[in-house]
């Protein structure tokens, strides 16, 4: 997952090197997909990188090359900066909602002043009465034992909706699929201020 990742002295000194190699041409190097999502085991990392006028497959050929080296298997997607948020670009829902920057180490939501959640609506219909008491204390803890909503920084919404930092939505997806419950998902964003607003 994402903090295991930068956990990773080579893979962050391999990042430092480039950029800083490259940088006259170079925006930033934006990591998206499940990893930034926080899945546990990608089969490969997702990288964008962006440049100021001209893209260069090269340099993304390269770095691939250097992060193969490492073990890391890396798709990486070249972009002008111009064209990152352009309608045509398809991932671009992603990069504004979980993209994280290499060069600054925060998420780019962050860098507008926002919170990127994913929102979870949930059924526990056909759940009977105990059942439904192991769900929530699994889900919102019990005496001194976390819940998952307290260990993943979750916010309780609704009694059926739960708001989930995009870093640990994967994993939070995989606890619900694990109680065999129906799911709804959207990915949403909300003001620094709101997010401290609704922790009561």
């Amino acid at each position: 997952m994402l903090t295991d990742l930068l956990k990773n002295i080579k893979f962050k000194n391999k990042i430092k090197e480039f950029y800083k190699k490259n940088r006259e041409d170079m925006v930033d190097i934006i990591l998206f997909g499940s990893v930034s999502r926080g899945k546990t085991a990608p089969k490969d990392i997702d990288i964008l990188l962006i440049f100021n006028e001209k893209e260069n497959n090269d340099l993304s050929y390269g770095l691939r090359k250097d992060l193969q080296e490492l073990g890391i298997s890396a798709e990486i997607t070249i972009k002008k900066y111009k064209d990152v948020f352009s309608s045509g670009f398809l991932p671009r829902e992603d990069i504004l909602s979980d993209g994280f920057s290499l060069i600054s180490n925060k998420r780019i939501s962050e860098a507008f002043g926002y919170k990127s959640f994913m929102l979870f609506k949930y059924s526990l219909k056909g759940f009977n009465y105990s059942q439904r008491m192991r769900f929530y204390y699994a889900l919102e803890g019990r005496r001194d034992k976390k819940g998952m909503l307290k260990e993943m920084n979750g916010i309780k919404f609704t009694n059926s909706v739960v708001l989930v930092p995009v870093g640990f939505s994967d994993k939070f997806e995989a606890f619900l699929n694990g109680w065999n419950i129906e799911i709804k998902k959207t990915r949403i964003l909300i003001p620094d201020k709101s997010v401290t607003f609704m922790k009561f």
